[in-house]
């Protein structure tokens, strides 16, 4: 495979041409900084296409090179006539994956979406072909192949947080205009993992339910007040917020299990022993938390469960189960 090494000015490199980009996020003050302190080592990949010089690798460094003043740049040139457009894509692909070990989840879509839109793979084939590359499963396909069509701070949030496929397909079942207010509420609270998931599957269901905009709700279900309050820790601000989306997703059972848990309160166990039930009620039953150290604790828990096998409001509790 001929190449050429040569030094190429910036004016005669396509920078509108994307065709081999797929890294994400772009250049960043530490990219520029690095490139400002120590210069650009590595050339750049080109690839020529008839008249065009198209940056296959260094796109970053290019863009930060000129951010600084750098008009030349040193760089490896391949030919169309000696390398198709696919397979010089999967050599940078495969480099890639090599150098870094894996791509974050909106390189990895970009790449597929190249495969089918550009390549013009068949997208079974790409499933077949690329997903065990990336370790990825099919069952979540339809997340890889829309996802870098979400919005850029989504897709930032998503990438810095490492968000699962399975809550970043709860972000597609939303307008762009709701996705813009549920960025501010997750940024704002940090929110990731089981409490992001939780959150967005309540508020989908609830302006579903209730036909009534995600704007509406957040204002008037006071979680809008909630996230603005400076006094609240981020904790305190999430803890609030879910408590709201839940009472407001299942008023009727919320208000049960408040009410329980308000009556298991009342009861006197010793400390070391507590009474407690799972969320939803599910399961309907109470849990008994304790732990002993010695025979006289062993003794006192189970005289505490005695007297509760024969306490009346005890009992009226389970019967509200």
């Amino acid at each position: 495979m001929n190449k050429i090494f040569k030094e190429v000015h910036i004016s005669k490199i396509d920078l509108e041409d994307k065709l081999f980009d797929f890294a994400y996020p772009g250049v960043n003050e530490n990219i520029i900084s690095s490139v400002k302190k120590v210069g650009i080592f590595m050339p750049v990949i080109l690839y020529k296409k008839k008249d065009n010089l198209i940056v296959v690798d260094g796109r970053k460094r290019v863009f930060a090179g000129m951010k600084i003043g750098i008009q030349k740049f040193e760089s490896i040139i391949y030919n169309s006539e000696d390398i198709t457009e696919y397979n010089i894509f999967q050599k940078k692909l495969y480099d890639t994956l090599t150098e870094k070990n894996r791509l974050n989840i909106v390189e990895i879509s970009i790449v597929l979406n190249k495969l089918v839109n550009d390549f013009s793979l068949k997208k079974a084939d790409v499933i077949r072909e690329y997903f065990p590359l990336f370790n990825i499963s099919g069952y979540y396909s339809d997340v890889y192949f829309h996802l870098c069509k979400l919005d850029e701070n989504i897709k930032d949030y998503i990438v810095e947080n490492d968000l699962h496929p399975n809550i970043i397909k709860q972000f597609f079942r939303f307008e762009p205009s709701e996705l813009t207010l549920i960025y501010s509420l997750m940024k704002s609270l940090k929110m990731k993992g089981s409490n992001l998931r939780i959150i967005l599957t309540y508020l989908e269901e609830i302006i579903h339910r209730d036909n009534i905009t995600l704007e509406k709700f957040l204002s008037i279900s006071g979680i809008k007040d909630v996230q603005e309050n400076k006094k609240l820790t981020h904790s305190q601000k999430l803890e609030k917020i879910k408590q709201i989306v839940k009472e407001n997703r299942y008023p009727v059972l919320y208000k049960k299990e408040r009410e329980i848990k308000g009556k298991l309160n009342s009861i006197k166990v010793p400390g070391y022993i507590r009474l407690s039930i799972p969320e939803f009620l599910e399961g309907n039953a109470i849990n008994f938390n304790f732990s002993v150290d010695r025979k006289e604790k062993l003794k006192e828990a189970i005289e505490a469960i005695n007297y509760l096998y024969h306490n009346e409001s005890f009992g009226k509790i389970l019967e509200m189960l």
